[in-house]
């Protein structure tokens, strides 16, 4: 089968690998249709998170159920359904409390990762990480499954409510998502963002949004020095978290969420202390998905897709993206379209 392999930093290639086989009771294969890139394939391509060489990349993505192991009874060949990329044991201390995006045994199961991903014309997942996607949620909106269970599970750590002022930093695809759900739960929106494309697109599609240009040398002090504070701010960049402790208000609560294992912060605990700060990082989905099916009827996803490539122009769509921030065209999702 096609396969979008990673090789080294800022290498990647497509390869035939060999088409994976039921071997286990509960193995489900599953026929790609749409898999998206996201900001950890896009860091592992550059070398700024941590992918194992030979690894098939990709873990957004859904597709058709082509053949089934003897025990699996929840899903059928001819569903079409999600996959829920983040395989944990089930038995491990922090399993057993529910905190499954926490298993200790995650080694060689992060899929896209240290095991083979979505970035194929095939996978095969146990059927505890796969879900029957209903027929009224089209497949450019079910491929963003994924990032928005993500963000469900950062917007429930911050624990936002009716009257918090929410600052979200960084307008890519992870803190737009973020910014379309605090529409809907919070008092006030604002999103940040320097890429003028982005800053245009973002006013589009975000109607009760307020879109800020980071490339003002002001912004921080202009959101910091508002009446109210923003009480909930979210670093969507994974390279913000000083300026988002900056502006947030005292007893507000900071998220850490974008991904970057290169950024390092320097923080004074006392002026956390003082201003009774939060800090929250949640991670990744925690038994998200069923809620972020529900969810996704309602929220527009697919607006993000910006770009639709095959696995064979796997280099031009990575390099799209490296480049984005070099060019002037808009560039928020892009997907592999890999099977109709």
């Amino acid at each position: 089968m096609k396969s979008i392999v990673f090789k080294e930093k800022n290498v990647i290639a497509v390869e035939e690998r060999e088409k994976p086989k039921v071997i286990k009771d509960n193995d489900v294969i599953i026929k790609i249709i749409l898999t998206g890139i996201c900001g950890t394939d896009l860091r592992i391509f550059t070398g700024n998170f941590n992918g194992d060489k030979g690894v098939i990349l990709g873990h957004e993505a859904i597709g058709w159920v082509e053949t089934i192991g003897s025990s699996v009874t929840t899903v059928k060949p001819g569903d079409r359904v999600l996959i829920d990329p983040t395989l944990f044991d089930g038995s491990c201390y922090y399993c057993k409390r529910g905190q499954h995006n926490l298993c200790d045994n995650k080694a060689k199961t992060e899929t896209g990762v240290d095991k083979d991903g979505t970035f194929a014309e095939y996978i095969v997942m146990p059927e505890e990480f796969v879900y029957l996607l209903p027929d009224d949620i089209s497949d450019e909106r079910a491929v963003l499954i994924e990032p928005l269970a993500c963000v469900l599970n950062n917007l429930e750590a911050a624990s936002i409510e009716f009257d918090d002022n929410v600052v979200i930093l960084g307008g890519g695809p992870i803190g737009t998502i973020f910014a379309m759900l605090s529409e809907k739960y919070a008092l006030s929106t604002t999103i940040v963002e320097k890429r003028p494309e982005r800053i245009n697109f973002l006013k589009k599609i975000l109607m009760n949004t307020e879109v800020v240009n980071a490339n003002d040398q002001d912004y921080l002090e202009r959101i910091s020095g508002r009446k109210r504070k923003p009480s909930v701010v979210v670093d969507a960049t994974g390279m913000m978290l000083e300026e988002a402790i900056q502006i947030v208000s005292k007893g507000g609560t900071v998220v850490a969420m974008g991904f970057n294992s290169t950024y390092r912060a320097t923080i004074s605990p006392l002026y956390l202390t003082n201003n009774a700060i939060k800090i929250v990082g949640a991670g990744d989905y925690n038994n998200m998905f069923v809620r972020a099916i529900d969810l996704a009827q309602n929220v527009k996803l697919e607006s993000l897709i910006t770009h639709t490539y095959s696995l064979d122009q796997a280099e031009e769509a990575f390099q799209i993206l490296t480049n984005g921030e070099n060019s002037d065209s808009l560039v928020m999702k892009v997907v592999f379209k890999v099977a109709e």
